[in-house]
């Protein structure tokens, strides 16, 4: 009833993955009725190497009521530990037939044979421009905002491992494939984007 048999010894580690971040922010007014603001992260981790980021803020009050706002900005949403070292075998019914189906680490020996990589950070660009109006206890907001997302990070297809592939990761070694029918893993996939308007 339940093709998940538990972890397997085998599969229990011990993970690690270390970083280093500097961050600065500065935000200050030019004139009286412009507000400036910049933000500066660096960020390197021991796996994938290093990032910087930023972000670039405004506000202009074109009147004692109302004012405009807008803001650039770059970031980055680093995989797991989980994502990065995942090990799960289970029986899964494929056609008709019980298999073996493995969701790997992307740089285990099997899923690189299948085209898996070392994950990468998710990255993203925004944009947002709006307006605030205050009159008495009357306020309202609006703003636009645009957020562009590369490299999202899901789970592969189950990806089905032929003979060849068997042979070739035996002869390099690799133990234990002959009961593997399908293996998965995480994978950077695929890109988005969000806009809308907040009011």
């Amino acid at each position: 009833s339940n093709g998940f048999p538990g972890f397997k010894p085998a599969d229990g580690g011990v993970n690690t993955r270390r970083n280093y971040a500097a961050y600065v922010d500065v935000e200050a007014p030019v004139t009286e009725a412009l507000l400036l603001g910049v933000a500066l992260r660096f960020e390197d981790y021991d796996t994938f190497g290093s990032t910087t980021n930023y972000k670039l803020t405004g506000q202009f009050h074109l009147t004692d009521d109302m004012s405009l706002r807008s803001s650039v900005s770059s970031g980055f949403r680093a995989p797991t530990v989980g994502q990065a070292n995942v090990s799960n075998v289970q029986t899964n019914l494929d056609g008709g037939v019980l298999v073996d189906s493995a969701l790997l680490a992307p740089t285990n020996p099997v899923s690189v044979q299948l085209g898996g990589t070392e994950l990468q950070p998710e990255e993203s660009q925004s944009f947002t421009f709006g307006g605030v109006y205050q009159l008495g206890d009357f306020f309202v907001s609006v703003d636009y905002y645009n957020i562009q997302v590369e490299d999202r990070i899901s789970q592969s297809d189950k990806i089905n491992l032929t003979t060849a592939d068997k042979d070739a990761l035996k002869a390099s070694g690799i133990a234990n494939v002959d009961s593997l029918q399908q293996v998965s893993f995480f994978t950077n996939d695929f890109d988005t984007t969000t806009e809308g308007l907040d009011i």
